[in-house]
């Protein structure tokens, strides 16, 4: 009897013991840095893309959020139809997105655009969609489907959810 308790006393401990490490790997795995990202240091604080309404109603957000740990915190939230169950979904994704979103902007010149004007043509049925940057320093920059884009930067606002679209199903 005696060596029976004391088995299950060894069983227990090492179970424990075993648990407290998993517990310690998981924790430092997620606080710790990935290795094979390389740090983003540019400007971008975050980048939203949003669309939102339309004939079929529901929504689709993207939000792009640099960190102090090595990695950017995206977070997609979406609904399909007006009453259909939202979802939502956290990735830890390459900081390589917010330096492609950066030349994206740089190519269309985005800091240059200032305030865009009122498109004459909106379709009413069409869904709204907006991107939002903030940048270290405090500057910020919205941009939606009811303005009028400089030449060349009509597919702008594509561009930034096909960036999004690309780091989130990898």
């Amino acid at each position: 009897m005696k060596k029976t308790g004391r088995m299950i006393l060894r069983m227990t401990v090492i179970t424990i013991a075993a648990a407290a490490v998993l517990a310690g790997a998981f924790i430092f795995m997620q606080n710790a840095k990935p290795s094979h990202y390389v740090p983003y240091t540019g400007d971008i604080v975050s980048v939203s893309w949003s669309s939102f309404g339309g004939m079929e109603g529901g929504f689709t957000d993207y939000n792009a959020v640099n960190t102090d740990r090595g990695y950017v915190s995206v977070t997609k939230e979406s609904r399909v139809g007006p009453s259909g169950k939202a979802g939502k979904k956290t990735y830890r994704t390459d900081p390589e997105i917010l330096r492609d979103l950066e030349e994206l902007f740089k190519k269309h010149g985005v800091r240059e655009w200032g305030e865009l004007p009122d498109s004459e043509l909106i379709a009413l049925d069409a869904p709204t969609v907006s991107v939002s940057i903030e940048l270290s320093g405090g500057e910020s920059f919205t941009f939606s489907s009811y303005k009028e884009f400089p030449d060349g930067s009509g597919g702008f606002l594509y561009d930034v959810r096909k960036i999004f679209e690309q780091y989130c199903e990898r």
